[in-house]
């Protein structure tokens, strides 16, 4: 991906996986409904099992893809015709100029890291935003499993009614990270970022508030849905400014990192476990809150040293 498009194209692939997300939630309603929309052992085991097996058709699709040949496989397929070999290695030559150009453009941008990619002073952003990224996934993670457990036992809301709610908060992911994206050219990544994680944080924070003093549960879903859209729409931002600010041979690394986030959810989850025991659901929201607005500080941090898409490091 060019530099100065990332975040667009990255904004793209997280629609995609969102429209794909929305599948779910209508599949699920659809069985409930059926069903008799009853949260028991039985209609749950099925909608599961359903689930699991659903798992296995993009598993058998991977044993139909192969890889594309190279130029190096090409080269030995035609070695018997000297004509097609010669006709190869112009071509050759100048991919490999073309890669040597562009690797050496990303390094006189960004300096190399001597020892470590993430222990340099020149990695100061990644490191940053990979924090951020981090310790929101482990706040997001200690709740996340427990919100079906608060609609069904505080709220008291049905099967179909919960799926529902899922339903609208991938929707409205979708509308969020495009204005997310375009408004981040406006008036910055970081700055875009924190704006809508803070605004997820208040609807949480208010959501909390609404079912202390008994609102309505209509007033709570909405704010639910509003947290969860908020926060999960700038997932493209942060991670243009990561792979904006390294070379291009440690982007893999980097990218490797989203692993690390989604086992710290398995983990997280584990804790958020132990909080909802001794203390309730809605002590574990709170400290949720709380840390996914800590979680923002690695950012602010950031204003003004990020620079903007396309502009090189020469330029600031």
């Amino acid at each position: 991906v060019p530099d100065g498009k990332r975040s667009l194209w990255f904004t793209r692939r997280v629609v995609l996986i969102k429209l794909g997300n929305m599948v779910g939630p209508i599949v699920v309603l659809v069985m409930f409904y059926l069903l008799g929309d009853k949260w028991t052992t039985k209609e749950c085991s099925v909608v599961m099992m359903v689930g699991q097996v659903a798992c296995i058709i993009p598993l058998l699709l991977l044993c139909w893809m192969k890889d594309v040949e190279d130029n190096d496989s090409l080269s030995h397929s035609n070695a018997d015709d000297p004509e097609q070999a010669q006709d190869l290695l112009p071509r050759a030559d100048e991919e490999i100029t073309e890669i040597d150009a562009s690797q050496n453009e990303a390094d006189e941008e960004i300096p190399s890291a001597p020892l470590c990619f993430c222990l340099s002073k020149e990695r100061f952003i990644p490191r940053m935003v990979a924090c951020s990224d981090i310790m929101s996934g482990i706040a997001a993670g200690m709740s996340i499993r427990y919100f079906p457990i608060f609609f069904l036992s505080n709220l008291r809301l049905s099967p179909v009614l919960v799926q529902i709610l899922f339903f609208f908060s991938v929707v409205c992911q979708i509308p969020l990270s495009i204005v997310a994206q375009r408004g981040a050219k406006r008036i910055g990544r970081c700055q875009m970022t924190v704006l809508l994680k803070w605004i997820g944080v208040a609807c949480f924070v208010a959501m909390i508030l609404s079912y202390r003093y008994r609102l309505s549960s209509v007033l709570i879903s909405i704010l639910w849905i509003g947290r969860t859209s908020f926060m999960n729409s700038c997932s493209a931002l942060t991670k243009s400014i990561i792979m904006d600010s390294v070379p291009q041979r440690e982007r893999g690394q980097w990218s490797a990192l989203e692993s690390v986030n989604m086992f710290s959810w398995s983990g997280s989850a584990f804790l958020g476990g132990i909080l909802v025991g001794e203390e309730g659901i809605l002590f574990n929201f709170c400290i949720t809150s709380a840390l996914q607005l800590i979680a923002t500080i690695p950012l602010i941090l950031l204003f003004g040293k990020v620079r903007a898409e396309g502009e090189s490091s020469q330029s600031r």
